[in-house]
C-alpha cells in the first residue's frame, strides 16, 4: 500500500501544511496510535498559524509550482483520496512503516480528525469487507487497503499495520517510547511544521544484510548494529527558500569530531554529491568497538599493524561523486594525512594486502601527476580502474582517471559553485555544509520517475551541516 501511494502521501504531507483544510483544532497525537516497534515515522502539521502558515504557503507555492497551493492540495486530495477527506481532516497527518515477517515493509497513514462523526462515516464507506479487532471495525477495499477509526483518528494502510495501530492505542505506542521521547528532546528548535523518526538499528535487523547473507551478513550486521544510533529524530521548518530539518540521534558510536566543512568546500566543483566523514582513523576504530583484540586479530590476518600502519595517520575525510549519468559516474574518497611519510609507506602494504585476499585481482604501480606512491586495480566487471594513491598530504581512493585528477588538483572548487553557495545560505546560524547533493542531478539519474521526478525538479540542492554531538541541520533548497 505504501509503495502505491508513496508520492501522493509525500505530496499531501508536504503541501497540506499551511493549506488550511482543518476546520477546527484537535489535540490528538498520531504517534499515539503507531506501534512502538515502527522503525520509520513521518508527520506533518496541517494548517499552522501565523508566520509558520505564511512560510509554509511560500514553500507550497514552490513545491507545487502554483500560486494557489491550497487549491492544488484540494485537487491532490480529490485525486488520491477516496470520499470527502476535507470534511473531517484534522491538524496532523502521518505515515509509518513496519517490518513484516516476510522481510518486506508494511505501513499505514494516520490522520487526526476535526469531525469524528464525519470521519466515522468516511471509514464506513471504504470497502465491503469488514472485520473486528479489539472492538474496532476494520473496512477493507478491493485493492487490499484497510481503514479504521482508532481513538478518533483515521488509519488507512496494510491490514496488518491497521491492526497494529489498534493494538498500539491499547498500549505500547510510539509516543510513549523512551527512544522516541529522548531523541526528540535532543532536537534543536521549536515544533515547526512536521517531524520524523527513524530507528536505524531496527531497520538493519530486518534488512537483507542481517537476514539474507549467512554468517558474513550476521557478522557485518552485528558490527554495524552497535555503531548505529538507536533512534534519529527530526523537526521540519519551511519557507520560500528551503525545507529545513534539525536532526538529533541517541545511542550508537560516540560522535567524533564533526566533519570539516573546509575539506568539503575544497573538493572538485564537478561533484554533484560531496560529504565529509569526520576523522577517519578514530571513526574506523570506533566502528570496531575500540577493541585492541579486534585490531590485533585484523592485523594478524592482514599481515600489518592496522592501528599503526593505517589508522594512526588518517585524519579528516570526505567523498565526492561526479558524472552526468550512471555510465559515467565516478568519485573518490579523500583523506587528510597527518603523516604523509607513513601514508606513502602504507601504499605497498595495502597493495600486498589486496593481492593476498582478493583472488584474481592484480595490482599495478600507479604513475600519475601529483602521485607520490600508488597502485591501480580493476575489479572484475568494473568499467573504470580503481586508483589508490598517496598525494602530498592526501590519501585517495578514486574510481576512474578523472576522479583521481580532481581529487589531487580540483579544476574548480565546490565552495565556489553558485548552487552550493545559495543552498549553504539557507542553513542559517552561520553553518557551513559538510554534505551536498545536487538534487536536479538525482532527478536526471532517476530517469522516468513520474511524479517523484517532477517534485525533485523543484529543488536545487540538499545541504547538511554536522553540528557535533550527534546533531545536524539539513536544508533542501528550492530552485
Amino acid at each position: 500500500m505504501l509503495r502505491r501511494c508513496a508520492v501522493p502521501v509525500l505530496a499531501v504531507l508536504t503541501a497540506a501544511v499551511g493549506a488550511g483544510c482543518s476546520s477546527s483544532a484537535d489535540t490528538a497525537d498520531p504517534a499515539a496510535v503507531v506501534p512502538a516497534r515502527a522503525p520509520a515515522y513521518l508527520e506533518a502539521t496541517v494548517a499552522p498559524e501565523g508566520q509558520l502558515r505564511d512560510d509554509a504557503l511560500a514553500a507550497g507555492r514552490k513545491l507545487l509550482g502554483t500560486d494557489d497551493p491550497e487549491a492544488r492540495l484540494r485537487q491532490l486530495l480529490r485525486d488520491h483520496g477516496k470520499g470527502d477527506v476535507e470534511a473531517w481532516l484534522g491538524d496532523r497527518v502521518a505515515a509509518f512503516a513496519l517490518p513484516s515477517a516476510r522481510g518486506t515493509r508494511e505501513g499505514a497513514v494516520v490522520a487526526t480528525t476535526s469531525d469524528a462523526d464525519a470521519a466515522a462515516k468516511y471509514v464506513d464507506t471504504q470497502g465491503s469487507k469488514t472485520e473486528r479487532h479489539r472492538d474496532v471495525d476494520i473496512h477493507t477495499g478491493a485493492d487490499g487497503t484497510a481503514y479504521a477509526l482508532v481513538e478518533d483518528q483515521v488509519v488507512a494502510g496494510a491490514p496488518a499495520a491497521v491492526r497494529a495501530a489498534i493494538d498500539a492505542a491499547a498500549g505500547d505506542a510510539l509516543a510513549d517510547s523512551d527512544d522516541f521521547k529522548k531523541a526528540f528532546d535532543r532536537v534543536d528548535g521549536d515544533e515547526g511544521i512536521g517531524r520524523a523518526y527513524l530507528a536505524p538499528r531496527a531497520l538493519l535487523e530486518h534488512s537483507a544484510l542481517a537476514s539474507g547473507a549467512g554468517m558474513l551478513g550476521s557478522l557485518a550486521s552485528g558490527a554495524l548494529t552497535g555503531a548505529l544510533p538507536s533512534a534519529v529524530a527530526a523537526r521540519f521548518h519551511a519557507d520560500g527558500d528551503a525545507i529545513r530539518a534539525d536532526v538529533a540521534s541517541i545511542g550508537g558510536a560516540k560522535p567524533g569530531e564533526p566533519a570539516d566543512p573546509g575539506l568539503v568546500a575544497g573538493l572538485t566543483g564537478k561533484a554533484w554529491l560531496a560529504a565529509g566523514v569526520g576523522e577517519v582513523g578514530p571513526r574506523i576504530e570506533e566502528q570496531l568497538g575500540g577493541s585492541q583484540a579486534m585490531l590485533g586479530l585484523l592485523s594478524a590476518q592482514a599481515g600489518l599493524d592496522v592501528e599503526k600502519d593505517l589508522l594512526s595517520w588518517m585524519g579528516q575525510g570526505a567523498v565526492f561523486v561526479t558524472g552526468a549519468d550512471r555510465s559515467s559516474a565516478s568519485g573518490a574518497l579523500v583523506v587528510h594525512s597527518t603523516d604523509p611519510a607513513a601514508t606513502r609507506a602504507a601504499i605497498p602494504k595495502l597493495s600486498g594486502l589486496i593481492g593476498r585476499f582478493a583472488s584474481g585481482i592484480a595490482t599495478t604501480p600507479l604513475h600519475a601527476s601529483g602521485v607520490d606512491a600508488g597502485f591501480t586495480l580493476r575489479p572484475p566487471g568494473a568499467s573504470q580502474p580503481v586508483h589508490v594513491a598517496a598525494a602530498g598530504d592526501r590519501f585517495i581512493v578514486a574510481l576512474g582517471d578523472e576522479a583521481l585528477r580532481e581529487a589531487i588538483s580540483p579544476s574548480s572548487r565546490l565552495g565556489d559553485d553558485p548552487s552550493f553557495r545559495k543552498a549553504a545560505a539557507t542553513l542559517g546560524d552561520d553553518l557551513d555544509p559538510t554534505a551536498y547533493v545536487a538534487v536536479q542531478r538525482l532527478g536526471d539519474l532517476a530517469g522516468n520517475a513520474g511524479e517523484l521526478e517532477t517534485y525533485l525538479q523543484r529543488f536545487s540542492a540538499l545541504v547538511a551541516a554536522d553540528r557535533g554531538d550527534g546533531r545536524w541541520r539539513a536544508s533542501l533548497a528550492f530552485r
